[in-house]
């Protein structure tokens, strides 16, 4: 193969593939303080066409892609006989998917959302390797699996596949491992060998598909009888559906052929280990599901505020219903999240940790729960499993405008209980609905709300699993619960009214509104544009000479510290979005003043940004060098930047 050297050949080139434009940016600027030079891929096509014409030192890839998967990009990459190291980028944070990636030819797994960090980590690893002549090819799988210290020589293991060549591949894998290996080409076969012997199989390892009776079939059989013998399925086309009906028929697993190169060993090891182990039973299962379970719900604030109260009643032993909360930023923006997996088993409790990743890696830039929702519909219907679909409410406050949007998929809406003149409280349904997400590519059916919301109200947001009705009733029987001026504690009561027999999970939601509080610190907003910035600097001017700025420290500097920081938050936090706002609050006290300016983005690494003064990329460019200077002190919290001025 013969590769065209570009005219910055001198840089070592790193190629960048995610469909995510604020992905690439994120690695891009990672790539750039390296000082190695960025190629950037929008696609698996696309990725494959710069392989073949340029040699790279390093490939970061997203495995979630539209088209061409990352997964099967990395396989024609290695088929092409090309060696740079690999590092997958993705959602999909569960083990079997990082042993797939690895399988299919990448070098390491990093989960989103991605730490700079670690890339940065990684970047001089590999690099720094190729510089000193050291190897970075990648390894064949089977060699990249250590060997593991359980002992397989006592377990005698049949493969069954048709296709000679792969069957052939496995036996040697398997024989590898230390098993005593046989194989044949159909699960009939499988049966007429057990039926002859049937103390001569441990384990069998089986393609799904095979002529005649094919491997679930087999697998009832066998389940009747010959119990001790362990069944494994292995299949081209993977997915939750087929790994239910495989599990619920007493499969010890099921895995993408893929895997049966070398991580597969670890599952066959997991089982073994559990049948040498009485102790691990159906109980301790359970156990560790319901743990599982617990980490779905969570509150976005340490220690949890008062405002907000989550809960889910699982009447299942797995199932995916998810409660979670998040700030934002310190002007009082904080997003809420109640989403329900379609089932009730270990597929839906799978698919609920997909959902928890996509939501972690995007949930930041895409506050505005409409949006929200549309990316994650899109990264849903990426993974093309045909029952992976998932209801969804997710809701925005915006404190400093007392502002509250709402967007349904497929959930019910909310209910807004609102003090009357009189003090006593009248319901509100906020209509839901909408199209679970990962059913179609459409964005079109997801319903959207907003409104200003009245003090001291309360707000309930809640899962299909709950009928409104049942909140009401909760409410009418107990009026007490609308007048503790919180909504922490409220949940958990309200769920015990729930009806007898209820046959799905509930998960509720409860958040409190309170009266605005008088402003105990000069604070001003205005919606994103730099006309904007000269309005606040000059409000800011007239606050400082008002006996503010410590002493010490001059006016002009100060001003110019706000400026950059403004300008940070139109640019780079709001993106010049005409519809974001930005607050600012100052705070003083004798010989200290701290000036908050918040934003409605994602944030940033400080750190990175500072190192990144001299770097020409967009984060080099957000003034926080400047800021640092001038400040005695900076943070970053969320949307939040802080700069702390003090007295001498």
């Amino acid at each position: 193969m013969t590769f065209v050297m570009t005219p910055d050949s001198e840089k070592r080139s790193i190629l960048v593939v995610d469909d995510n434009p604020l992905n690439r940016e994120l690695i891009a600027a990672a790539v750039a303080s390296a000082s190695c030079r960025c190629v950037e891929a929008e696609n698996g096509k696309e990725a494959l066409a710069k392989a073949k014409t340029e040699v790279f030192s390093l490939i970061f890839m997203d495995l979630l892609m539209p088209g061409m998967d990352g997964f099967e990009t990395v396989r024609h990459i290695r088929a092409m006989g090309i060696e740079t190291p690999i590092v997958a980028l993705s959602a999909l944070s569960m083990k079997q998917d990082q042993e797939r990636a690895l399988a299919m030819g990448c070098n390491a797994f990093v989960p989103k959302p991605i730490d700079l960090a670690q890339l940065r980590d990684i970047i001089e690893k590999y690099v720094k390797r190729e510089q000193q002549g050291q190897p970075s090819k990648s390894t064949p799988a089977l060699q990249s699996v250590s060997r593991p210290s359980f002992d397989f020589s006592p377990y005698r293991l049949l493969v069954v596949e048709e296709d000679r060549e792969r069957s052939e591949e496995h036996v040697r894998t398997m024989a590898a491992f230390g098993f005593s290996v046989r194989q044949v080409a159909n699960c009939n076969e499988a049966l007429d060998l057990l039926h002859a012997d049937p103390a001569s199989l441990d384990i069998i390892v089986s393609n799904l598909y095979t002529t005649g009776i094919d491997a679930l079939g087999m697998l009832a059989m066998v389940r009747r009888q010959y119990p001790r013998v362990l069944v494994f399925i292995f299949t081209e086309h993977y997915d939750p559906d087929m790994y239910q009906l495989a599990m619920q028929q007493g499969a010890d697993g099921i895995f993408p052929a893929a895997l049966l190169d070398g991580p597969a060993i670890g599952m066959i090891e997991s089982a073994l280990y559990r049948r040498q182990q009485p102790e691990m039973t159906t109980t301790s299962l359970s156990d560790q599901l319901r743990q599982a379970q617990a980490q779905l719900i969570s509150y976005g604030c340490e220690p949890p505020c008062h405002a907000c109260c989550l809960a889910i009643k699982s009447l299942h032993e797995a199932g995916g219903d998810i409660v979670r909360c998040r700030k934002f930023n310190n002007s009082g923006r904080c997003g809420f999240v109640l989403a329900d997996i379609a089932g009730h088993d270990l597929a839906s409790l799978y698919m609920s940790a997909v959902f928890l990743g996509i939501l972690t890696s995007c949930w930041d830039a895409c506050q505005k729960p409409a949006n929200l929702l549309q990316v994650i519909n899109g990264e849903f219907n990426k993974l093309g499993y045909p029952k992976s679909h998932v209801c969804v409410t997710a809701m925005l406050w915006d404190g400093m405008r007392r502002m509250l949007h709402i967007a349904t998929a497929g959930n019910p809406g909310a209910l807004l209980y609102e003090r009357t003149t009189g003090g006593e409280f009248s319901c509100r349904e906020i209509v839901g609905g909408g199209m679970c997400l990962g059913l179609l590519k459409t964005n079109d059916l997801i319903g959207s709300a907003m409104m200003v919301c009245p003090s001291e109200s309360y707000l309930f947001l809640f899962s299909d699993g709950i009928e409104k009705e049942t909140v009401q009733k909760a409410i009418a029987a107990d009026p007490a619960l609308l007048n503790k001026h919180r909504a922490s504690g409220m949940c958990s009561p309200i769920l015990l009214h729930a009806r007898p027999g209820q046959q799905d999970d509930m998960a509720l939601l409860s958040f409190y509104i309170p009266q605005p509080e008088p402003q105990q610190h000069p604070c001003y907003s205005f919606l994103t544009g730099y006309d904007g910035i000269d309005r606040a600097c000059r409000w800011a001017s007239e606050v400082l000479a008002a006996g503010k700025v410590p002493r010490g420290k001059d006016f002009d500097f100060i001003l110019l510290a706000l400026r950059e920081a403004l300008l940070n938050a139109v640019e780079h936090g709001n993106r010049r979005s005409s519809e974001a706002f930005v607050d600012i609050v100052i705070h003083s006290a004798p010989d200290l003043l701290v000036i908050e300016v918040s934003d409605e983005g994602a944030g940033f690494d400080l750190e990175r940004c500072l190192a990144a003064d001299s770097v020409d990329g967009q984060i080099g460019k957000r003034g926080v060098p400047a800021m640092r200077k001038i400040a005695d002190v900076i943070t970053v919290e969320g949307g939040t930047v802080s700069m702390t001025f003090s007295g001498q």
